[in-house]
């Protein structure tokens, strides 16, 4: 996964206000925010998935600890970020 690299990148430029694709709007802090707790997600999935948890086991600790909506899209991507983190 390359979005830790590509926030860093995007935090090297100035600028006064994010405006997402999803989320808020926001200040230069929300970039931050965001690359911080994808990070966090992407290290606890990855423990996740070397330690044999199941495809229902990560969706649901996603929907509850990272408010993902269950059934949705990013949850349908499990299979495939459980492979590439393993």
């Amino acid at each position: 996964m390359e979005w830790t690299t590509t926030l860093d990148k995007v935090l090297k430029l100035d600028f006064d206000t994010v405006i997402p694709g999803h989320g808020p709007v926001s200040d230069h802090v929300g970039p931050l925010k965001f690359r911080a707790n994808f990070e966090s997600m992407r290290d606890w999935i990855s423990g996740m998935a070397r330690g044999g948890k199941s495809k229902e086991e990560v969706s649901k600790r996603l929907v509850t600890e990272f408010g993902w909506t269950p059934g949705g899209l990013a949850v349908q991507q499990v299979d495939a970020m459980i492979a590439e983190l393993k």
